[in-house]
């Protein structure tokens, strides 16, 4: 995954999304919302539209190292 860029990125968990959620539902608003923000800003704001829904203890660690830049 590392060697993708962020377009094809996106592109790949936007078909994820596309086979389990409507394009109505929360989670999948909010990765378009915050698809193409800037770099280490992505997964921020993914987590506080989780965060807006009642789902205060969210994270993915797996989602956050698909969207964010690698640090190394």
């Amino acid at each position: 995954m590392d060697a993708l860029s962020h377009d094809e990125k996106v592109a790949y968990i936007t078909q994820k999304l596309d086979h389990k959620l409507t394009k109505d539902d929360n989670a999948y608003e909010a990765w378009m919302a915050t698809s193409f923000a800037y770099e280490g800003q992505r997964y921020m704001l993914f987590k506080m539209a989780a965060d807006s829904t009642g789902y205060e203890s969210w994270s993915c660690d797996e989602m956050r190292n698909l969207i964010e830049p690698s640090s190394e």
